[in-house]
């Protein structure tokens, strides 16, 4: 590719670090086949053509692969097990932002997994790194401690710190209860006397002054999103498409993004829509009240309309193609659009 460039390798290349059928996904897609490649990969197998993207520079195919990453990454659960076990994963923003929320909203089967005592320790760490979580502290403890036990194949309080002493100043042992930590902690013989006598003190004074060893937050992991509000800014909006889609965020264990349509499906009107995309193509269903949002950016009132909808397999979007009239919108009067961008929000709350 280099030419006559002094940059050419001379002989033949050696590419150690890509495996041949990555390397042959990655060329059928260079020249020309990313449209019919890039769908039918697997995910380990597209984050691997990430990879060589990312290596040899090839930008114009990298958001079709990431976007595909994205909607493949919550399909299969076993798909996170690879995410948290590929430090390339975690170079993307999206790619690690998704793990993460994923991490969260599905922690308790993650650790009850078998495949969870296969993990490396950089990928516990990103565990006990997640801020959120829908199991409870000392239920974080007890699986890094089942993870060490059968890493060491020991129950030696010493060897056990050993194995997991990056692991410890994450652990939130403040927002245990004085009887969790007597009963699950202590006996463990994990952490030293010291450490031991600082979260005793703790539990009688609730001041984490003194506490030098281990973690001082006092905040819970366990704290799940029951709202969500999702921005997107349209830049361009006198030039949008027939359909513009936003990026896809994570919710409810499901993936959304918002889809607007320039005239709906009656000419002269702005449509607005959610668009869910469950697991699979096997039954799955979430109630949500949600609120779509026009923001006004000269200080008027925002422009909003309410729906309660049951998404489904069958049922995978919902929203009006007549939100609010295009000719109103283009209108700076109105005070809807400023250098040629709107700002549309969706306020989204599930229902039992």
């Amino acid at each position: 590719m280099l030419g006559n460039s002094e940059l050419a390798e001379q002989g033949d290349v050696r590419v150690v670090d890509i495996e041949p059928e990555t390397f042959w996904n990655f060329m059928k897609c260079v020249y020309g086949g990313s449209s019919v490649v890039i769908p039918k990969l697997s995910f380990c197998d597209s984050v691997n053509l990430l990879y060589v993207v990312e290596k040899y520079l090839v930008t114009e195919i990298k958001p079709t692969v990431v976007s595909h990453i994205l909607d493949l990454l919550p399909k299969d659960f076993d798909n996170i097990f690879f995410a948290i076990s590929n430090s390339f994963c975690y170079s993307h923003e999206k790619i690690r932002k998704l793990t993460m929320e994923i991490l969260g909203t599905k922690m308790d089967q993650i650790v009850s997994s078998k495949k969870f005592l296969q993990l490396s320790a950089e990928a516990l760490l990103l565990i006990v790194e997640t801020d959120c979580s829908n199991i409870s502290e000392p239920s974080v403890w007890e699986a890094v401690v089942k993870w060490a036990k059968h890493t060491t194949d020991s129950d030696d309080g010493e060897v056990l710190r050993k194995q997991i002493l990056p692991h410890l100043k994450f652990i939130r042992f403040c927002t245990f209860t004085c009887e969790e930590f007597c009963e699950k902690v202590v006996p463990t013989g994990i952490l030293t006397c010291e450490e031991v006598n600082e979260i005793c003190k703790f539990f009688g004074t609730r001041s984490t002054i003194m506490l030098k060893s281990v973690s001082d937050s006092v905040d819970s992991r366990c704290k799940m999103e029951v709202n969500k509000t999702f921005v997107y800014t349209v830049n361009d909006i006198k030039n949008l498409p027939t359909e513009q889609e936003s990026p896809k965020f994570f919710f409810e264990n499901y993936l959304w993004n918002i889809s607007l349509r320039k005239n709906g499906w009656n000419l002269g009107d702005f449509g607005f829509f959610l668009k869910c995309k469950g697991y699979s193509e096997d039954c799955w269903s979430i109630n949500l009240n949600f609120k779509f949002i026009l923001f006004n950016q000269e200080g008027k009132p925002n422009f909003m309309r309410h729906i309660r909808n049951t998404f489904n397999q069958n049922k995978r979007i919902s929203g009006l193609s007549s939100f609010y009239p295009w000719d109103k919108l283009m209108d700076d009067s109105n005070g809807f659009v400023k250098d040629n961008t709107i700002i549309v929000m969706v306020h989204m709350k599930p229902e039992p």
